[in-house]
């Protein structure tokens, strides 16, 4: 830098009547405060000393300084222009604008802005030293500390306490409170949303219409009619639920696997919900519907099935003597009745002849479905007669021909004991029967109608003869005696009628 070698000239140099320039303000007016200034330690050289940000000896030159601590650096006043930047500065007598850095006293005009100033050790030089944004020192000298402007009451740059605002504003008590009472407010609507999620998310997914039908399934899968009753009442009569029990479920061949909801639909207080299994290698579905009926645990809804997951097992019994149209289902006698069809939950059934020695047949097996592929054609049985059926009515027979024997008319209904009497009587008195040899009875393939063949009676006849005197003359049959009739079937009782 070249050195300034005419500068500022003061009134104390000789310049009559010239104003101040670049000297500290008139004696005794108010110099700003907001920051110390120290002694820098310089000579007070009068000139203009810009200092930026470096260490500058007294040079008596214009060195502004910005952004750092201005010391004592131990230079002679050269009397040159040195700007200095962000550097401590040593007292140059002259114009020193000082910028974020603490300057030293130098008697020159100094501006400070936003930052404390301490004492540099600067000599008051009589120069202009404007300062920003940096601690200063007491220089002696004029420095205003506002760049926008000068604020009026007791000088420039004065600050009230508690910052340009005046006195601050004292706290309010209850605003911790209020905090904390906020704090806990929103901790509690948090605690109530997560609350009311978990409960949503436990009613749909543990006491929900899919859980009670889970829990079905999984009765019907183990073959535990009981609880599936218990979870869906059947809705039929007792004669109708027989196979809807432990003692025909429970002996399937093949219970339903795999079982799962596959849809849900929910619509106020009513459920429908589908489902599917596997059963024999195909694959069912079907519709349950459900209702609420009220609520467990205080908050959860409780669901009942209205439509039970039931299929229809229906047996046509061929050869069957019995009204009942009885069959054996997994070994268990069951009366199909007139509809030949029973409600049966989903499985794998085994049907019979019924659980006696009159009649055999081939088993069948049959699944009970639901839904779309389920088979509706059900159970074509044909029962054979037994041996044991031919003789249980074989013995019927002789019984029922035993009651005839003890008649003592002539001719008594229903037993074929016909005589020719009138050959050798005009009239009869009585009639002792006595059975030679019970006819063989064969069953029909039925197993409905016998047929008894072959068998001998003996007829004593007393009565009076056209000549007028009593007499006992013998009648009968010798192998051509018989009768034919209906069986019928109680249980392991064989009893006939319509004989003929």
């Amino acid at each position: 830098m070249v050195a300034d070698n005419n500068p500022p000239q003061r009134p104390e140099d000789g310049a009559p009547g010239s104003a101040p320039q670049w000297g500290p303000p008139p004696i005794g007016q108010q110099q700003p405060q907001n920051a110390a200034q120290g002694n820098t330690g310089q000579n007070n050289t009068g000139a203009y000393q810009p200092q930026q940000n470096a260490p500058q000896g007294n040079t008596g030159a214009y060195q502004p300084q910005q952004n750092a601590p201005q010391g004592n650096t131990g230079h002679n006043n050269t009397g040159a222009y040195q700007p200095q930047q962000n550097a401590p500065q040593g007292n140059t007598g002259a114009y020193q604008p000082q910028q974020n850095a603490p300057q030293g006293n130098t008697g020159a005009y100094q501006p400070q802005q936003n930052a404390p100033q301490g004492n540099t050790g600067h000599n008051n030089t009589g120069a202009y030293q404007p300062q920003q944004n940096a601690p200063q020192g007491n220089t002696g000298a004029y420095q205003p500390q506002n760049p926008g402007g000068y604020p009026a009451g007791g000088g420039y740059g004065a600050t009230p306490p508690g910052g340009p605002g005046g006195p601050g504003k004292p706290s309010n008590p209850n605003k911790k409170k209020i905090i904390l009472f906020s704090a806990l407010a929103g901790g509690l609507v948090l605690l109530l949303i997560i609350g009311a999620v978990v409960i949503n998310v436990v009613n749909s997914s543990v006491y929900g219409p899919d859980a009670t039908v889970r829990s079905y399934l999984t009765a019907i899968s183990k073959g535990d009619a009981s609880e599936a009753n218990k979870i869906a009442a059947p809705g039929v009569s007792e004669e109708q639920a027989v196979l809807l029990t432990d003692d025909v479920l429970g002996e399937a061949g093949e219970f339903i696997t795999n079982a799962k909801v596959t849809q849900s639909r929910v619509s106020g207080d009513q459920a429908t919900v589908r489902v599917s299994y596997s059963l024999g290698g195909t694959t069912y579905d079907g519709y349950i519907e459900l209702s609420k009926a009220g609520k467990q645990g205080v908050f959860f809804d409780s669901w009942k099935i209205d439509t039970p997951l039931v299929g229809d097992l229906a047996v046509y019994i061929s050869n069957s003597n019995s009204e009942a149209n009885e069959a054996a289902v997994n070994g268990v006698t069951v009366a199909f009745g007139d509809e030949y069809s029973l409600p049966a939950y989903p499985a794998l059934y085994t049907v019979g002849a019924p659980g006696s020695d009159f009649f055999t047949a081939e088993d069948v097996e049959y699944a009970v479905g639901t839904g779309t592929r389920a088979d509706y054609e059900g159970v074509e049985l044909e029962l054979a007669p037994t041996e044991a059926l031919t003789s249980a009515a074989q013995e019927a027979v002789n019984a029922y021909l035993d009651e005839c024997a003890t008649s003592t008319e002539l001719d008594p209904e229903g037993c074929s004991l016909r005589l020719s009497w009138y050959t050798d009587f005009t009239s009869v008195d009585k009639v002792a029967y006595t059975i030679d040899d019970y006819p063989t009875v064969e069953v029909d393939e039925y197993g409905t109608y016998f047929t008894a063949d072959g068998g001998s009676y003996t007829a004593d006849v007393t009565g009076t003869t056209y000549d007028g005197t009593k007499d006992t003359l013998p009648f009968g049959l010798d192998g051509d005696w018989g009768i034919t009739g209906k069986l019928v079937i109680d249980g392991d009782t064989i009893t006939i009628e319509d004989v003929y």
